[in-house]
């Protein structure tokens, strides 16, 4: 390829292409920080909207919450009638308050047509107007009433179109708030409000950013509140959308799939493909606002200026580079064409050094030209040189011959004695291997031995162990039962007297037992005796009657002696029956002390069995401690053995260890010197090698001298 060509490819083309890039980069950044910016304006909008939704909201849930705690309110929510009727609720004081309170209310507050309250004792609502509702109407079955009810909270219908005197289909939400007395749940009070100045601040942000296209959704049922290109009263829905919006199956999947998930969780969502969509969820309603822009549409729209002054740009930019390559034609790449004549003088003609190269410039080629005047003088003392040179080796010659003969002799000597060397090394590193091997061995059995005193040293440590273990718990074993002897010999003691104790209440039972005898005795004594005086008193009695009036005082005596007599024969089998009773329950007292005493004669027995078992158990644990004293003793002393067994083990492979190394350092230096005989007999045969060679290259050399000779005397010097 000519210069020329380059010179096209280099300052032309090459220019063109890199311009072209630059261009295409340009506009890729250009895209991308435009689509980024416009994402940035997208969410600021979108929280500007939220926040703008939300603040009307929260003015009117202000107002609602106020009249939540009015006491007029609460006052007629405890006396609201059951009908509807305008003339009796305006027999009612405190329903002209509570109508007031709530006109005061809604003074002020833009976009509420109705403000009222219902409760969970009446079916009708009260209103700052009056309000014409049906005969069957119930406040409580409805959806604003329940649902603020069930949540406890603020509930925010969602809109609907109504008709009221001032104007037609006005899009109205009704927005509920509990009324509670103290903590239970009483009422509702609600409005009724137009959303026109929610929809007239998205006509503004819209008009603000017509890049975009802000849409408001309701939430719970997809329908669109209001948009670029739709209000709600054309009953558009979301899905509605998806055809002008020109996605197709797969991507309306998962834009309804994103749509649910920002609805159901309240987080921001995304949605990128043709149109980039933001989603947001507007905090305390149902509702999802929406602003989406088409990335090529925007992508044009920002780069056709852009690109309209790259392409001018271009176009100058070629000219002037055209002009360029046309002037370096004239300036540059003639005086080069002489140049490269004169060279090809040189290099294809007599090969004249003596011709020069006038030229009169001062720019880059006059120093070309100069610089070659001086080249072609340096090639000519260069011949000069050479010619001198070359008549110097062939004297050279013979030399070298003498030489390279002689350094082949050595050289065969010098393979001689490496080979015997070797052979010698081969018998030392034979000996050094069993060596080795044996001192492996030798390493094996010792860390064999090592680790069964390792071994053994373990077992004796935890056989110490357990033995102070065992020790310990004899000893605590013998203190429990030197105490448990103690408590023993105590309940012995306890045991004697109780035993002594009964056998007194044994005796002392017999001893009642006899006199409850004595006096079942004497109680059958007086018995007799009641039943003699019974009887002479009924003989006084006859005797009286035979005596008549004389025996009348007699008689009333002998009755009463009767009397006295019977009651004492009563008397007398009381005591018979208490004495029987009592001799009873003595008889069980005696027989249970009896057993008792038995018992407590085994307690006693079974007690001092207790005690010597107790006594041949301290003794037993005493010898068996100092048993363990002296196998601990023993175990020390074993313990101290395999230390030092150990340590003489440990000791001894470390010196197998700086035998085997020493070893294997003399086999590794026997096996180095064999390696060095055999690089020394390899390199003894590339010294051979290279006489020869010597000797090829000077006849070689020979034949070169005579051709450059030859071709020197071509030059004209």
């Amino acid at each position: 390829m000519k210069l020329r060509t380059k010179s096209l490819i280099m300052n032309l083309m090459l220019p063109v292409i890199v311009y072209a890039l630059i261009m295409v980069i340009t506009f890729i950044q250009i895209s991308r920080y435009k689509i980024k910016d416009i994402a940035e304006t997208q969410n600021a909008v979108l929280h500007a909207a939220s926040s703008d939704i939300v603040a009307v909201l929260n003015n009117k849930k202000a107002v609602l919450k106020a009249g939540s705690r009015l006491n007029s309110i609460k006052n007629l929510s405890n006396i609201m009638p059951q009908k509807h009727i305008e003339g009796e609720l305006e027999k009612i004081p405190e329903y002209h308050l509570a109508k007031n309170d709530l006109q005061s209310l809604v003074t002020d507050i833009k976009g509420v047509s109705l403000l009222y309250f219902a409760t969970e004792s009446s079916p009708i609502i009260i209103s700052q107007d009056w309000a014409n509702i049906p005969d069957d109407y119930d406040a409580r079955t409805r959806g604003w009433y329940k649902e603020t009810k069930n949540k406890k909270d603020t509930f925010i219908t969602s809109p609907y179109l109504t008709a009221d005197s001032e104007a037609e289909n006005t899009l109205t939400i009704t927005m509920g708030h509990p009324i509670f007395e103290g903590s239970k749940f009483n009422g509702t009070i609600a409005m009724d409000m137009s959303i026109t100045d929610i929809t007239d601040e998205m006509k503004r942000l819209q008009n603000e950013h017509q890049e975009l296209s802000i849409t408001l959704f309701n939430g719970s049922n997809e329908q669109i509140l209001y948009s670029k290109t739709a209000t709600f009263e054309d009953n558009i829905f979301m899905r509605d959308l998806f055809a002008a919006l020109g996605y197709n199956e797969e991507q309306q999947k998962d834009f309804i799939t994103l749509f649910k998930k920002v609805n159901d969780t309240g987080e921001p969502g995304r949605f990128e493909s043709h149109r980039v969509v933001a989603l947001y969820k507007i905090k305390g309603t149902p509702w999802l606002i929406a602003a989406s822009f088409n990335k090529q549409e925007l992508i044009n729209a920002e780069l056709r200026p852009t690109f309209i002054v790259f392409m001018l740009s271009a176009i100058i930019f070629i000219f002037v580079l055209l002009f360029g390559y046309i002037s370096s034609r004239f300036l540059i790449f003639k005086p080069i064409k002489d140049l490269s004549t004169r060279f090809y003088d040189i290099s294809h003609g007599e090969g004249d050094l003596t011709v020069r190269i006038d030229t009169k410039n001062r720019d880059e080629l006059g120093e070309l030209a100069t610089n070659f005047n001086s080249f072609t003088d340096k090639i000519r003392d260069i011949i000069k040189n050479i010619i001198q040179v070359t008549s110097n080796i062939e004297g050279r010659q013979l030399e070298v011959a003498g030489i390279t003969q002689e350094t082949a002799s050595a050289s065969v000597e010098i393979s001689s004695n490496v080979d015997s060397i070797n052979k010698q090394m081969e018998d030392l590193n034979t000996q050094f291997q069993s060596v080795s091997s044996a001192m492996d061995e030798i390493d094996a059995t010792v860390n064999s031995l090592f680790d069964s005193t390792e071994i053994q040293n373990n077992a004796v440590d935890e056989t110490s162990s357990s033995i102070e273990e065992m020790v310990a718990q004899l000893d605590s074993v013998a203190k429990i039962v030197n105490e448990k002897k103690k408590e023993a010999e105590q309940l012995t003691h306890i045991i004697n007297e109780s035993g002594k104790q009964i056998s007194d209440g044994t005796t002392a039972n017999e001893e009642v037992v006899e006199l409850a005898g004595k006096v079942s005795e004497m109680s059958e004594v007086i018995s007799n005796i009641a039943t003699q005086t019974n009887l002479l008193s009924m003989n006084a009695a006859i005797e009286a009657a035979h005596a008549g009036d004389a025996g009348k005082g007699f008689a009333v005596v002998a009755d009463e002696i009767r009397k006295l007599a019977e009651s004492a024969q009563d008397n007398s089998g009381e005591i018979q029956e208490t004495i029987s009773n009592i001799l009873n329950k003595v008889n069980v007292a005696y027989n249970i002390s009896k057993s008792s005493e038995e018992t407590f004669q085994k307690l006693r027995e079974g007690t001092n069995s207790t005690i010597l078992a107790l006594e041949e158990i301290n003794v037993s644990t005493q010898e068996l401690s100092q048993g363990g004293a002296l196998i601990i003793s023993a175990n020390s002393k074993l313990s101290q053995v395999s230390a030092q067994v150990s340590d003489s083990t440990q000791e001894m492979s470390n010196t197998i260890a700086l035998i085997t190394e020493s070893t294997r350092n003399a086999a590794d230096i026997s096996i180095h010197v064999k390696e060095g005989m055999a690089e020394i007999a390899h390199g003894t045969g590339d010294i051979s090698e290279s006489v020869n060679v010597i000797n090829n290259l000077a006849d070689e050399v020979t034949n070169n001298t005579n051709k450059l000779k030859d071709e020197t005397n071509k030059f004209k010097v």
